[in-house]
């Protein structure tokens, strides 16, 4: 027997009445009243792994290298930037995670400020580094000043120059160096016609290479992929 058409809005409406905060209670939207943020939870060692994921898709992306994206005209944040942006426990687990700070790209000029705050952050992290150069007057003797140093936790290379007397400089500097214990990857690639102000004739010029010595001198016991 169905039930009197006016209990059936009385117990609907108070059905309603009481339910408003109920789907609301563990909204992950919704910060606690007590101001307890859920995230502090997770222990550090899996926000550091969820960090490097994070930091790994990123880097697929822009196939191995971050290149400064733009939204609107204005410059994107890199992902271990924004990271360390978010609050003062990511910034901490962020800043004290070397490997999130470990991919050097040179596509600043002079200084190299943010490129000496990721070598910094990076402690002793195998480094992955890209170095292409556009111009002939890029400052690749800056460049090498800044990471030969670090050459002890070089885990990849990949130097393109657009003339051969900036390739043979950095044969000659990477020569001086008394091993590369870290290296695995090695890319040095000259490309024709990659600079603005390159001469028209460079494509026909032979190539000469004053350095005659043994890279890294002969000390580079992990490489394993090199192309020259």
């Amino acid at each position: 027997m169905s039930e009197p058409k006016g209990e059936q809005t009385a117990t609907s409406s108070t059905h309603f009445q009481s339910s408003p905060s109920a789907p609301f209670a563990h909204d992950p939207y919704v910060p606690p009243r007590n101001g307890r943020r859920l995230i502090d939870d997770i222990p550090t060692e899996l926000l550091v792994q969820i960090f490097m994921c994070g930091e790994e898709r990123h880097m697929i992306r822009h196939h191995g290298c971050v290149i400064p994206e733009h939204n609107n005209g204005e410059a994107k944040l890199p992902f271990e930037v924004t990271t360390s942006h978010v609050c003062k426990l990511w910034r901490d687990v962020a800043i004290n995670t070397p490997a999130l700070w470990s991919e050097i790209c040179f596509f600043e000029g002079l200084p190299f400020t943010q490129t000496t705050i990721y070598l910094e952050r990076s402690k002793c992290a195998p480094l992955d580094i890209h170095i292409h150069l556009r111009r002939r007057t890029s400052p690749l003797a800056a460049i090498l000043d800044l990471i030969i140093p670090h050459v002890f936790h070089w885990r990849s290379l990949w130097f393109q120059a657009s003339q051969y007397d900036q390739m043979d400089y950095a044969f000659n500097r990477m020569g001086l160096c008394s091993g590369a214990p870290m290296l695995e990857v090695l890319r040095l690639h000259y490309v024709c016609g990659g600079g603005e102000d390159e001469d028209e004739d460079d494509e026909d010029m032979p190539v000469f290479y004053t350095f005659a010595g043994d890279l890294f001198s002969g000390n580079a016991p992990k490489l394993a992929r090199i192309t020259l």
